[in-house]
């Protein structure tokens, strides 16, 4: 299998650009971020957003744990790339008003994984967007550690 690494950015791009925005809205009041947009957005290089999954393969719509986000990451979109791109990752960014999310500082957030893996739960098995697996004991989704550095 030839991986292609402008493919491999271009399928997680997505979860780089919505790790970022998370970053934001960890770090801003949660009033504040209901009722003012953060100035990057609409970010016209985003493709799709971000969905995560708890270890039973069921949506996650909040929580407090920033150092463990999810055991799963599903883009909202297929790769574009498909069926080259098979392999995602999940980056974190530091949005920063008046950059282009394009230059953001970035760091990777996840190992990557293999998709579609039929060992996923649910449909996420199967479907033809990419998804990322993650573990607490490598490090993965860790929000806390990226803020701090």
């Amino acid at each position: 299998m030839r991986l292609n690494l402008r493919r491999l950015l271009a399928s997680a791009s997505v979860l780089a650009i919505t790790g970022g925005a998370l970053t934001a809205l960890a770090t801003a009041g949660v009033a504040n971020a209901a009722t003012t947009p953060p100035p990057f957005e609409p970010d016209p290089n985003a493709i799709g957003s971000v969905i995560f999954y708890n270890a039973a393969g069921q949506v996650i719509t909040s929580g407090t744990d920033d150092s463990f986000l999810a055991s799963f990451v599903e883009a909202s979109t297929p790769d574009p790339d498909t069926p080259i791109g098979t392999k995602a990752q999940l980056f974190f960014a530091n949005p920063q008003p008046n950059v282009n999310s394009l230059n953001w500082l970035a760091a990777v957030g996840s190992v990557s994984s293999v998709f579609p893996n039929s060992s996923f739960p649910g449909v996420l098995g199967t479907t033809p967007n990419p998804v990322i697996a993650m573990t607490a004991a490598n490090g993965d989704a860790d929000l806390l550690n990226f803020a701090a550095g």
